[in-house]
């Protein structure tokens, strides 16, 4: 259960299987209003941008672009959806695949590639562009090479997990983030490096980010 963005109460009960939704209150001093429900299925989302634009993503900064290569039939990766920032702010395209603003309790998993090791990552948990969730890694000759979980309200970063090493630059690794409850863990090819708890875990759309000038 969830309050104002925060997760309230939490439990699991593997009795609870389907049913109804209802709201009340002991006393007549509680007014409802808004009431919506979400009936979604299982989740599947899958893109290997195979089109002439990423119609699945919307860019929320930076410069988004789908590239080819001039002979796909000869490269292992054809399609590749590349990100650029722009100056001191980063480039972030979020999903806007149907119902993904209610994705709670999912893996997200993308293959990544920056030359020049700038932060990359992978969001989670997108609200909104100021309001998201972000597993970021840096290259191993940045300043501080590091891996971080971070959460992004209004605009303002808070990080709460971080581990000291760095990507290679010019490497491809796969990045995936597993959440469930008010937890997140982060894996680089499928090992675990990081994990973290945080309150604002309630759910939201997948995205990706980068801090590179010459793009990832």
């Amino acid at each position: 259960a969830a309050v104002d963005g925060q997760v309230a109460a939490l439990a699991y009960d593997e009795t609870f299987t389907r049913g109804r939704y209802g709201v009340g209150a002991r006393r007549n001093t509680v007014v409802f209003d808004e009431l919506k429900l979400y009936e979604c299925g299982e989740v599947y989302f899958a893109d290997d941008f195979m089109t002439t634009t990423a119609v699945e993503w919307k860019p929320a900064s930076g410069t988004w672009a789908v590239l080819e290569a001039s002979n796909p039939t000869l490269s292992a990766n054809p399609f590749k959806y590349s990100g650029r920032s722009n100056g001191a702010e980063c480039a972030l395209s979020i999903a806007e695949k149907a119902g993904s603003r209610q994705w709670d309790d999912y893996s997200a998993k993308v293959s990544a590639k920056d030359d020049a090791g700038a932060g990359l990552g992978i969001a989670f948990y997108c609200i909104d562009p100021q309001n998201y969730h972000l597993f970021r890694w840096t290259g191993n000759n940045s300043g501080r090479p590091v891996r971080q979980l971070i959460r992004v309200r209004n605009g303002v970063q808070t990080v709460i997990a971080s581990a000291d090493g760095g990507y290679i630059p010019g490497q491809w690794y796969s990045l995936r983030v597993d959440v469930y409850g008010d937890r997140a863990k982060a894996f680089v090819d499928d090992n675990l490096v990081l994990e973290g708890r945080d309150d604002s875990l309630v759910g939201g759309s997948v995205g990706l980010y980068t801090e590179s000038s010459r793009g990832a």
